[in-house]
């Protein structure tokens, strides 16, 4: 596949064409209906953790107000980007085991995509659609690199990504009114938890190479 048929367009894929198999060929991704919101007021998604470490960004979820419709705008772009980005880690990635957790993350995060979509449009909650700009800048960063810096600056990613995630979603489990989004919540967390895990060890094993 041509690079550049990834390109910036992957950063106005809407959730909706998260919900969908990817088509890795030289047409783009194949969508369907995005999410709709008949909510008059979209809730902000602005980066999680402006300029903030993973660690600090982490204590922001924590000591922050929770809110269930707050909590589904933020999850929702993060899994997006997670599939964004593995984009990348399956076509420009060196290591065979950071190309395989990229296509792993693709899959993963489709799936609970999906699933955060159907409930949303349900529920009439806001849901972006293209990531927030963080998540647009980390993308353009990482099209840039190529070589084994490519594989570490994913790696990073990953794990900055999913430690503020397995938070995100912990408050979520502690703190969603909303019956059915507190089960999405206690549904997804241990993969993220386990996503989490699995880049640590590859990151691991990329410093052993070092």
């Amino acid at each position: 596949m041509k690079r550049g048929l990834i390109g910036l367009m992957a950063i106005g894929i809407s959730l909706g064409e998260m919900g969908c198999e990817s088509q890795r060929s030289s047409s783009a991704p194949a969508s369907v209906s995005p999410a709709v919101s008949t909510s008059k007021e979209e809730v902000t998604i602005e980066p999680v953790n402006p300029g903030l470490s993973s660690e600090e960004a982490i204590q922001q979820i924590k000591n922050g107000p929770f809110s269930d419709t707050a909590f589904v705008a933020k999850a929702a772009e993060m899994g997006m980007a997670e599939v964004e980005l593995s984009l990348l880690a399956e076509d420009q990635a060196v290591d065979p085991a950071v190309k395989d957790y990229g296509v792993e993350m693709q899959a993963e995060h489709r799936r609970a995509n999906s699933i955060l979509i159907n409930l949303s449009n349900e529920k009439k909650w806001y849901t972006p659609k293209n990531v927030n700009a963080e998540h647009k800048d980390a993308y353009a960063n990482l099209l840039q690199i190529r070589s084994d810096k490519f594989d570490r600056r994913y790696m990073e990613q990953m794990i900055r990504d999913h430690e503020i995630a397995v938070a995100l979603f912990g408050e979520a489990i502690k703190n969603a009114t909303d019956p059915e989004l507190r089960r999405y919540a206690i549904q997804t967390e241990p993969s993220l938890r386990d996503h989490l895990t699995k880049a640590r060890a590859i990151m691991k094993n990329l410093d052993a190479k070092k």
